[in-house]
């Protein structure tokens, strides 16, 4: 946050970070000439950038750092809305614009200005929609340069990206199939009773009883009895 000053575990983490850079680039570490020396002596250490208290204790300065700044904000942008008037004015179609550029959703905006998102689409559906759509122009033309520059060492990969989404079907790459089985657990085979005799279905039926306890309906149970009432007529 610019204009404010450093806090004593911000400096360290600077300190620490730069550090390590320095060891992992084999230099040794330079003193930071734009931050106050963290003292230090035999009874109280500078901490170590590999002491995870310490690290819980930077995390939770820039968290409250960090909670401090959103309140902050969402305070200021309160009191701005309390000094418009009725709907639609500037102000309101501002912050919609801005955070339709960021890629909100319509419900969160208005959930942020304190409005309903029907109110919303109805006095700033506008601004809404350009604010996404000026990004949108934003990022293609940076694409687009990119695609087509010289110099740009991505230029080949950005231009097969961009005709891979908008060449149409010439330019896109073929689909993969992607088949995935299971050998983990043998697959139950399917009993064909029509191949079988009618000892052999009735042997089935017995087994089937035995197992469940159940009387045998369906298509089993009806072949065997056809086919019992067939071999006794012979």
């Amino acid at each position: 946050m610019a204009g404010r000053p450093r806090s004593r575990a911000a400096l360290a983490a600077l300190e620490a970070e730069r550090a390590a850079a320095a060891l992992a680039n084999g230099d040794a570490p330079q003193p930071d000439t734009f931050s106050t020396p963290v003292r230090t002596s035999v009874a109280n250490p500078a901490p170590s950038i590999y002491d995870r208290t310490y690290d819980r204790a930077l995390l939770a300065e820039w968290w409250r750092e960090h909670v401090a700044e959103i309140e902050r904000t969402g305070a200021e942008r309160r009191e701005m809305l309390a000094s418009t008037g009725a709907h639609s004015n500037l102000i309101y179609a501002k912050f919609v614009k801005v955070f339709g550029m960021q890629g909100l959703p319509s419900d969160l905006i208005a959930t942020l200005l304190e409005m309903s998102e029907a109110d919303l689409q109805s006095y700033y559906g506008a601004e809404y929609l350009a604010g996404s759509a000026e990004v949108m122009s934003l990022v293609t033309a940076n694409v687009i340069r990119m695609a087509t520059s010289g110099n740009d060492r991505v230029a080949a990969k950005v231009a097969v990206e961009y005709l891979n989404r908008r060449g149409g079907e010439e330019w896109r790459a073929p689909a993969q199939k992607l088949e995935v089985s299971d050998d983990r657990k043998p697959k139950a085979g399917v009993i064909d009773s029509s191949a079988l005799t009618w000892q052999q279905r009735a042997q089935l039926r017995e087994i089937i009883l035995s197992a469940t306890g159940k009387g045998v309906t369906g298509l089993v149970g009806a072949a065997v009895e056809s086919e019992a009432d067939t071999d006794s007529e012979a």
